[in-house]
């Protein structure tokens, strides 16, 4: 056993250098909060087709199957920290693009109220809120890692909430979501021209790409060190939206019964 230690000692060195420990914490963290979990899950890439990976995705599903939740959470581990621009100036509001991104189904299904305070969903999107508009890792001379991170975390949260193999159009949620183990910083300038720096645990920013048409939505970039309370906190509004659309997935099925039965008797209903 101990001729093998050294070995051993060094595989674990290397790993320790790259990204898959903060990956294992990351799906460790998502599964104690009550998700279930998929370590290098692959998608159909709704740009070019073609087979991605995605680091982890959380998901979670009301008892029926008809509301679908999911992170897709890609992890950048490296030293150097991460900077999101935030406006101070004007305050926004919870928007579709709090809920990240979302299937035709759900967009058509939300209550009037869904969005707002009154709402739990509301109340806790709000919660979240940062006006962030941009992301950006210090220290890097090219190809800023920031804008691939969050291009995959999109990609992947398209993929999950439009292109599921479903004959029955669900109501699916994706949000994505980015996990670093280096310092995060909110960034704002002020009325005088000064740049402004406050070093946060987790934040968000609103992100547009075309994954081939155009999507907003919002990243949520969480440090290592925050996980555990963003998995809950992640958890507890997958619930809310659950809980909330509950009603409208009664009615729907309720519905569907109903047209089922009309058309067995032969009278009424859909042509056979």
């Amino acid at each position: 056993m101990n001729e093998h230690r050294p070995l051993q000692e060094k595989i674990k060195s290397w790993l320790e250098k790259t990204g898959l420990p903060l990956e294992l914490e990351t799906a460790s963290s998502l599964k104690k909060a009550g998700f279930a979990v998929e370590h290098s899950s692959v998608y159909s890439d709704p740009q070019s087709e073609k087979g991605r990976e995605i680091d982890v995705i959380a998901y979670t599903r009301d008892p029926v199957g008809m509301v679908h939740v999911y992170g897709a959470v890609e992890c950048k581990s490296s030293a150097n920290p991460w900077i999101v621009l935030v406006n101070r100036d004007a305050e926004a509001g919870v928007t579709l693009a709090s809920l990240g991104v979302m299937s035709e189904s759900a967009n058509k299904s939300l209550p009037e109220n869904f969005l707002t305070l009154r709402c739990d969903v509301g109340s806790r999107l709000k919660a979240l809120q940062t006006n962030g508009y941009a992301l950006r890792q210090a220290f890097c001379k090219e190809n800023d890692p920031a804008y691939a991170a969050a291009m995959s975390a999109m990609n992947a949260a398209t993929a999950l909430a439009t292109k599921a193999p479903f004959s029955t159009p669900r109501m699916c949620f994706a949000l994505p979501i980015i996990v670093v183990d280096a310092p995060i910083f909110e960034c704002h300038l002020d009325r005088e021209g000064e740049l402004h720096f406050r070093e946060v645990t987790s934040t968000e920013f609103l992100f547009t790409a075309y994954v081939p048409d155009r999507t907003m939505a919002m990243i949520r970039i969480v440090s290592l060190k925050a996980l555990p309370n963003f998995s809950t906190v992640l958890w507890r509004l997958a619930d809310s939206i659950k809980v909330t659309l509950k009603p409208t997935v009664d009615k729907l099925i309720a519905s569907r019964f109903a047209v089922r039965a009309e058309g067995s008797d032969g009278t009424e209903g859909p042509s056979p």
